[in-house]
């Protein structure tokens, strides 16, 4: 019976600090995400151009085998 005790105040340990890092993994993807939506938004549509251009410039590349 201890040892069953034992084994369940473990599992009940391991539980609470995966819960611990789940918040603290959700709470940096959020603040990443937030980051890349507001450099997004400041770049606009000039970034957006960029990166068209960059396309067909990766896709001839790609192409021609340069």
């Amino acid at each position: 019976m201890a040892e069953e005790r034992a084994l369940r105040e473990r599992l009940a340990e391991l539980r609470a600090a995966i819960r611990r890092d789940a918040t603290e993994l959700r709470g940096r993807w959020e603040a990443w995400r937030g980051r890349v939506r507001r450099d997004w938004r400041e770049v606009g549509r000039s970034g957006r151009e960029v990166v068209d251009v960059l396309a067909l410039v990766l896709r001839r590349l790609g192409r021609d085998g340069s």
